[in-house]
């Protein structure tokens, strides 16, 4: 993949999650469609001691599968949209934790579809039979600085 072709594709990569954050999707949260909070989407870190997390001090949404491996860092930003989540992660070394969570997905059975860095970016996408992950990286997100990207969609 060309550098000119693999910015593009970060580009639209970073900036569509976080278009996306905050959105209110009918069907997210429980399963069968029935959110049980009208409709509204987790967006953002959730409070000290509240329900957005599977992990009490995990800022991930509470839905997001736990089969799928994260990278160490921040959560800066965060949403589950019904049919998939966003999770945005401040890391020390952007291209470092894009390598070990596009390794820690390769190792937890993922296929792997497509990879690539250069200098400031990564992007992958992984499959399995029930979800498609996209990670990407840049070591300076815009209004984040370093950071880690997930973007993850229910397959079928």
């Amino acid at each position: 993949m060309s550098a000119r072709r693999l910015t593009i594709v970060l580009a639209a990569l970073v900036l569509v999650p976080i278009g996306l954050v905050g959105c209110t999707l009918p069907g997210s949260g429980e399963p069968g469609g029935n959110t049980g909070d009208n409709g509204a989407a987790t967006s953002g870190p959730a409070p000290d001691g509240g329900d957005g997390g599977a992990d009490p001090n995990s800022q991930v949404p509470a839905t997001f599968p736990p089969e799928i491996p994260l990278v160490d860092g921040e959560v800066l930003e965060s949403s589950d949209l019904g049919t998939g989540w966003v999770v945005l992660f401040g890391v020390a070394d952007a291209l470092t934790s894009f390598n070990e969570g596009a390794d820690a997905l390769a190792a937890a059975g993922f296929t792997e579809d497509e990879r690539a860095t250069n200098d400031t970016e990564g992007f992958g996408s992984y499959t399995n039979d029930l979800y498609t992950v996209q990670i990407s990286a840049n070591v300076d997100y815009p209004g984040y600085g370093q950071a880690v990207s997930y973007t993850v969609v229910k397959r079928g």
